[in-house]
């Protein structure tokens, strides 16, 4: 199963850029300190826990509804997910999050990669400076089949 995790930089309120860090790496960027970390290791699963860990690097503010976080996995056999949201340090009411296909190539055809993509409602505090906050999420096969983390 293949780990990232999206990041949209923020610089003097606006996006730049897009990085992708390997799971469960430290990156020190300029705004924000990102950790990841999949919870479960079984290998063959109902439920993929993917949690997050944002540190505000800077002295101003960041509004979090500037910022999205992908998850990108292989759905394998599982035909139907949800998603639910387990921790936010604000309140887990300011957090959504939607599936997106991957398309690797012309055809447009699913193969099955997605992105779990995690973003922050309007009204959501803003990060202070210093200030650190959790998000935990989990996806969830809505049927009787597993997410396969063989690969």
């Amino acid at each position: 199963m293949k780990d990232n995790t999206e990041f949209k930089q923020i610089v003097n309120g606006k996006v730049e850029h897009i990085k992708q860090l390997p799971q469960g790496e430290y990156k020190e960027l300029p705004i924000i300190t990102l950790k990841t970390s999949h919870e479960n290791t079984l290998i063959d699963t109902k439920s993929i826990s993917v949690r997050y860990q944002l540190k505000n690097n800077t002295k101003e503010d960041i509004d979090l509804t500037d910022l999205s976080l992908g998850y990108y996995f292989t759905k394998d056999k599982v035909d139907s997910m949800t998603y639910a949201v387990d921790r936010f340090t604000f309140d887990n009411k300011f957090v959504t999050a939607k599936f997106e296909d991957i398309k690797k190539d012309s055809t447009k055809e699913d193969k099955g990669d997605k992105c779990f993509k995690v973003e922050f409602k309007k009204g959501t505090p803003k990060l202070k400076a210093g200030e650190t906050v959790e998000v935990w999420c989990r996806i969830l096969s809505k049927s009787d089949k597993a997410f396969s983390q063989k690969k």
